[in-house]
């Protein structure tokens, strides 16, 4: 398989099911990709222009594991500072009191939940690793159908840049 280059301004894309599509952009040399809010049902209809004028609305740090192996397509490669794009984006918690912490990034307020079960802190943390193709489908497809209630595994810090997981 070949071997794909990890670089700012690279545009990501994933399958998250059968006729979705997502599309993110790395934002930074520590692997974090920022994913826009809009999503596509065929990669055919993948245009860049429709998606820089989607909002960058949550991002999470990708390990180099997933896109060396190809689940990511690397679709172009574009200049950061050509365009309006937030690198500075925070991640956020989202708690729910009966099932326990989840880390959602950067969920857009008006989809925010109200009721008294959900805590939001805005705090700053290290990002968690997503190492899992299957791990990052069901975060977007839960970002996609507005679903704040995702339980995720939590893992120790790791590089993205590592080769913990590249062996074999």
């Amino acid at each position: 398989m070949k071997r794909q280059r990890r670089k700012i301004g690279n545009v990501l894309e994933i399958k998250v099911k059968d006729n979705l599509y997502s599309y993110g952009i790395e934002i930074n040399n520590e692997g974090d990709v920022a994913f826009f809010d809009y999503f596509i049902d065929s990669p055919d209809k993948y245009k860049l222009d429709d998606l820089l004028k989607s909002p960058l609305i949550y991002k999470f740090c990708i390990s180099r594991f997933l896109v060396t192996k190809s689940y990511f397509k690397i679709v172009e490669n574009i200049n950061v500072e050509d365009y309006n794009i937030d690198t500075t984006l925070k991640p956020c918690y989202i708690y729910n009191a009966l099932s326990g912490k989840y880390r959602i990034y950067n969920w857009p307020d008006k989809d925010i939940p109200t009721t008294k079960e959900y805590i939001i802190e805005h705090r700053l943390a290290p990002l968690m690793v997503f190492d899992g193709e299957e791990q990052i489908q069901r975060l977007l497809l839960a970002l996609y159908e507005k679903r704040p209630s995702l339980a995720l595994q939590t893992e120790p810090w790791i590089d993205p840049y590592s080769d913990f997981n590249l062996k074999g």
